[in-house]
């Protein structure tokens, strides 16, 4: 298998995770890293 390929199938399915995931829970996580207080909107 050709590295080109697998790298291909590795941004593929890295951009279909970052389609299906809403920016909610980042927002969330940045929050949580950054220590401010979580609002549950």
């Amino acid at each position: 298998m050709a590295p080109s390929a697998t790298g291909k199938a590795q941004a593929r399915r890295r951009q279909s995770h970052q389609y299906r995931s809403p920016p909610v829970p980042y927002m969330v996580l940045e929050k949580r890293r950054l220590g401010l207080p979580v609002s549950s909107e």
